[in-house]
């Protein structure tokens, strides 16, 4: 049996530094993301992990010629640095390991950090006036600009009283992964609950016993 080599996504939240005028568009951390092609792979220096990082600005437009640095936490770990982003505003670095153990990796680009994003379309800056690409607002939502956190200058607003769900695109991502789900929630509420999660997603019975579907509740009152 092969050793292997379990690589963790290390979830930040980063702040742009800013040392001198940067001329063009500025790397945006919510719009930016990355992805890794495999959680585990095995120790033996030779198999190798893909990690696609997308670069992109504000306005979830793609970032060419961009340097991207890509870490690796484990001792025993080699990341071959990827190349300028191209017109997509993606570049991929690779990661392999002689040892065994667990890996964080990360990524920057223009000193932020780069979070593994899985959920399309996060901040809602992709689309066309009240339609948010990769969401289904179904009338009961539409892509609004009345509140908005940080550097982004969109929301996803609810049109009903009592409001009702709205659901991003189908999520891929590798067996055995773990979450750390965070956003921004406005609300005026009296009563009821605003909340995201995974759909109410479980495992089966007969699978992994610790897998929950993540919730992440809003403070419920004005401008909360």
């Amino acid at each position: 049996m092969r050793n292997k080599l379990k690589i963790l996504i290390l979830l930040v939240l980063a702040t742009a530094v800013s040392c001198s005028t940067v001329l063009g568009a500025a790397v945006n951390q919510y719009t930016s993301y990355f992805r890794v092609s495999s959680v585990f792979i095995p120790a033996d220096e030779m198999t190798a992990c893909s990690v696609s990082i997308y670069i992109k600005d504000e306005n979830g437009s793609p970032l060419s010629g961009k340097t991207v640095t890509v870490s690796a936490s484990l001792t025993g770990a080699s990341v071959t640095q990827p190349g300028a982003t191209d017109a997509s505003g993606m570049c991929t670095a690779v990661v392999k390991s002689r040892k065994l153990g667990e890996c964080n990796i990360t990524a920057s680009c223009d000193a932020v950090a780069i979070k593994e994003n899985y959920i399309p379309n996060a901040s809602f800056e992709s689309g066309s006036g009240g339609d948010a690409d990769s969401w289904a607002e179904a009338g009961t939502h539409t892509r609004n600009n009345e509140q908005h956190h940080g550097s982004t200058g969109w929301a996803l607003k609810s049109l009903n009283t009592p409001q009702n769900a709205t659901f991003s695109a189908m999520l891929n991502f590798p067996s055995y992964s773990y979450f750390k789900m965070s956003g921004w929630m406005y609300n005026s509420l009296t009563a009821g609950s605003q909340y995201c999660d995974m759909n109410d997603s479980h495992l089966p019975p007969s699978g992994d016993p610790e897998s929950e579907d993540l919730s992440l509740f809003g403070t419920r009152g004005l401008g909360a």
